[in-house]
């Protein structure tokens, strides 16, 4: 339970911080499935970034899943 409350309460001040910094959203993975989707997501936003883009380097477009 101790963990779950460090999680959240990382995940809240990480979020903030990158809301202040110009995200227009945060997600965060919660249980497994959603991590999953998440995950998924951003491996669909990169393939689609690779077929649309001249050049393509090899950042991620996301902060990756610990």
């Amino acid at each position: 339970m101790t963990e779950l409350i460090v999680f959240l309460c990382e995940s809240s001040i990480i979020g903030e911080i990158c809301l202040e910094n110009g995200a227009l959203d945060v997600l965060v993975g919660e249980d497994r499935p959603n991590r999953d989707k998440i995950w998924q997501t951003r491996q669909c936003i990169r393939e689609v970034l690779v077929k649309l883009s001249l050049i393509m380097t090899d950042e991620d477009v996301v902060v990756p899943r610990s």
